[in-house]
């Protein structure tokens, strides 16, 4: 078997690269995001938006059937390869190989009995659009299993460390997606053309992605007989483990979402949605960052360098509180301008946005935590205690809202409340215990700085809207500019390290003799 030539096995050499690769290709996917509920909304109104909605809530729900299983090869690729064990590698990804395909099989069997089903789930509220709803879910299934079944090539990427490939494929495929819907909308195309144009992409984006992942591993041999029940075992519970630690954000907004389309209708859950999808956007977003940590903890991990490993975890720990607390600060303050500018003024409601972000503010921060919890096979526990208390809070919640009335802030307070309780506080005092740092410790070096900075930039937005409460986007600009000045100088001078820094001023020193 060849050897493997890369010798970033950590990935530290490719983490600025990737990262950048990372927030880059999704500021594109972003934009993107943005044009096409906007262009639905143009085009074939607000009800048809909330049923494209309504059914992308059933698909995230089958998307549960990977199990996470797919996480498994992020992990273990990027050890195997710290061990430069190929053997057990090429063991992995024929396993993971098989399993994918199951569970891709397991979609397509769900999608067919959601579609029979669904004029029983849902009656009543989709009108005449039933037909409509049944032939959206059933080619976003079918997208969805083809992407399943080829998930072993994303984990041989990032496992790899190629976060910019990885990316790269990403972008490439949803501007053709947002291209090409974007034309047919404009011809007249309605919801079943717009899924029939998501199944093609999908086809040719993992054709071209498996491609690509056996050029960058070359050094695997995967065959169908090297399938191993050991290893299946082994994958499967550290991916039950990972599917259990990210269950919380997805059932809470799902279940909600399918709430809203049968209690307030499609039109309702069209609004709702999209202030979903402005923080979902900052999760992501951040996650983008945190992503890249899961493999190189693994690797970190694997070689025995535990003092690196808790330097590593404070560092970067701070680095995710650093970068998604402004954004979903801004959201608080601002998001009914946000949602005007947007959608318009139909969709500019304010109050539920701002008690999403609240909601997702501390999980969202404290992203990194859980990535290289994963990262170190370290989640198992944590996991179910976060499920457990996102459940009970959540039919907490439930009853609640039998004694008053469903509404979109109610509904935002379904999201928010179980989502911070959480995942805001126990994966970190979970991860200082496992990794022998003292709380106060992590508390003084990751959030201190960060919250306190953020606290200064939201009080500047909050009060330059109450001085131009007559012009909303005046008042909005003026905050963020004095705000967000003050900000880079907290941040600037109490949390980039001195390395970065030094990059940042020879740039600018670069661009200045230019």
């Amino acid at each position: 078997m060849v050897k493997d030539k890369d010798s970033d096995v950590t990935g530290h050499l490719r983490f600025v690269s990737n990262l950048l690769h990372s927030w880059g290709g999704y500021i594109i996917i972003i934009v993107a995001g943005f044009i096409m509920p906007r262009l639905m909304d143009l085009h074939l109104g607000q009800f048809s938006l909330g049923v494209w909605d309504f059914a992308w809530s059933f698909v995230s729900y089958m998307s549960m059937a990977r199990l996470d299983i797919g996480s498994a090869i992020n992990r273990y690729v990027a050890k195997y390869r710290a061990e430069e064990d190929y053997e057990k590698m090429s063991v992995l990804i024929s396993t993971v190989m098989v399993l994918q395909f199951a569970t891709a099989l397991i979609v397509l069997v769900t999608t067919t009995i959601i579609v029979y089903w669904l004029p029983v789930i849902i009656s009543g509220q989709l009108e005449q659009e039933t037909a409509t709803a049944q032939w959206v879910v059933a080619l976003l299934g079918l997208s969805l299993a083809i992407r399943m079944a080829n998930g072993t090539s994303s984990g041989i990427m990032t496992g790899y460390h190629r976060w910019d490939t990885h990316n790269t494929i990403n972008v490439a495929s949803r501007v053709l997606e947002v291209s090409i819907m974007a034309a047919a909308l404009v011809m007249g195309v309605g919801l079943r053309g717009l899924a029939l144009i998501l199944l093609c992409v999908a086809v040719c984006t993992e054709w071209q992605r498996l491609r690509i992942s056996r050029k960058i591993c070359t050094v695997i041999d995967v065959k169908l007989s090297r399938f191993s029940w050991h290893t299946a075992r082994e994958v499967f519970r550290f991916g039950i483990k990972t599917f259990i630690f990210d269950l919380p954000p997805l059932y809470l907004v799902q279940t909600t979402n399918l709430l809203i389309a049968s209690q307030l209708g499609p039109a309702q859950l069209a609004v709702f949605a999209r202030s979903i999808a402005l923080v979902r956007h900052v999760e992501t977003f951040s996650g983008k960052f945190s992503s890249i940590l899961s493999p190189m903890a693994g690797s970190l991990q694997a070689m025995g360098k535990n003092d690196d490993l808790r330097q590593f975890f404070l560092e970067k720990s701070r680095y995710g509180v650093a970068f998604a607390t402004p954004l979903l600060v801004f959201l608080c303050v601002n998001g009914d301008a946000v949602l005007w500018l947007w959608m318009g003024e139909r969709y500019a409601i304010g109050t539920p946005l701002a008690i999403l972000a609240a909601g997702y503010l501390l999980p969202t921060a404290q992203n990194s935590i859980r990535e290289i919890l994963k990262g170190l096979n370290m989640h198992g526990r944590i996991g179910i205690v976060t499920l457990f208390i996102s459940a009970v809070c959540f039919l907490m919640g439930l009853l609640a809202i039998k004694f008053f009335a469903w509404s979109l802030v109610a509904a935002a307070l379904l999201v928010a409340v179980p989502l911070a309780l959480s995942l805001g506080v126990t994966p970190s005092v979970f991860a200082c215990k496992r990794l022998q740092i003292k709380y106060w410790e992590y508390c003084r070096h990751t959030l201190l700085v960060p919250l306190l900075s953020n606290i200064f930039f939201g009080l500047c937005m909050v009060a330059s809207r109450k001085i131009y409460e007559t012009n909303m986007f005046y008042g909005v600009v003026t905050g963020s500019i004095i705000g967000g000045s003050g900000l880079l100088f907290f941040y600037y001078k109490y949390i980039l390290s001195s390395e970065i820094k030094k990059v940042l001023m020879s740039g600018i020193f670069r661009s200045s003799r230019k």
